[in-house]
């Protein structure tokens, strides 16, 4: 019988250096909670670990912050004209949308990045209202959030 196979079948540990052997005692869990005297599973089974009745997760507070409005703005420099998308929630992939976009509008489309790091949509061409259109109709925003915080520049 092999090192390994002795602790498994509870037998004595074998000699390291200058120790006896002794048995392997392996001792089961305690069934009860010490301190509040009932069961494991009747606790966490039960709730009865006094814990709150909301617990607040990433998702509800995201949700429960208030929202920046996003702007749409229109730059235009010589023969060049841009849309930019400012202020869309950080928990959306502003890199898909501005694929989604650029397949929808048939224009080029890039993300870049602000002077404070924040991730801005460039857009080929005056897309302004088409932009609100999309959004609203990819549900990215509802009708209510639409009129609260889109805001559209150069009208």
């Amino acid at each position: 019988m092999g090192p390994l196979e002795a602790i498994f079948r509870g037998a004595t540990r074998e000699k390291i250096g200058n120790t006896e052997s002794r048995p392997l005692i392996v001792q089961p869990l305690p069934k009860m909670d010490p301190f509040t005297g009932k069961s494991f599973a009747d606790a966490f089974m039960g709730g009865s670990f006094n814990t709150p009745t909301f617990v607040p997760t990433a998702n509800t507070l995201l949700s429960s912050a208030p929202k920046g409005p996003i702007h749409v703005r229109y730059h235009k420099q010589g023969p060049r004209a841009l849309t930019l998308i400012e202020g869309l929630d950080e928990d959306l992939d502003q890199v898909r949308i501005a694929k989604a976009m650029k397949k929808a509008f048939s224009c080029s489309s890039s993300v870049q990045k602000d002077k404070d790091g924040r991730d801005v949509i460039q857009l080929q061409g005056d897309q302004r209202k088409t932009v609100k259109e999309w959004l609203l109709a990819q549900e990215i925003l509802t009708a209510k959030e639409g009129a609260e915080r889109l805001v559209l520049h150069g009208y």
